[in-house]
């Protein structure tokens, strides 16, 4: 999938993994600071140390999202008409042009035929080129 789309969830996969490398950094400091005596308060150093998981934390979660796969758009192709020839939506009962039946049936057991059947692969009554 090329497009707008993709080229977003790439950007935000990519500032996802520098917010990572940021916290991960942050939350290092922090610990490091809080394993050495310093004159630093030990509210400063956790805070810092928190903090940087908590953004390394929000990195992730933006990987996480530029990763998640979107809707998937599919092609529908559409059905030409038995009759006329007319290309009509997948799910249409009769052709927008000529009004026919999108369906072609057997008159006698309503098996759904092909288009070019000469008889019914259901009951084996020969196909009338009306139906």
């Amino acid at each position: 999938m090329t497009g707008k789309g993709s080229s977003s969830k790439t950007a935000l996969r990519t500032v996802g993994c520098v917010v990572t490398v940021i916290g991960l950094v942050l939350a290092a400091v922090g610990i490091i600071l809080a394993a050495t005596n310093n004159d630093l308060s030990a509210g400063i150093k956790y805070g810092l140390a928190g903090a940087g998981i908590a953004v390394a934390f929000i990195g992730v979660i933006m990987i996480f999202v530029g990763n998640k796969k979107g809707a998937t758009v599919v092609a529908v192709k559409p059905v030409n008409c038995m009759n006329c020839g007319e290309p009509n939506p997948p799910d249409s009962k009769f052709c927008r042009k000529c009004g026919k039946p999108m369906v072609k049936k057997c008159v006698n057991c309503g098996a759904v035929l092909d288009a070019d059947a000469q008889f019914c692969n259901t009951c084996g009554v020969r196909v009338r080129n009306d139906s």
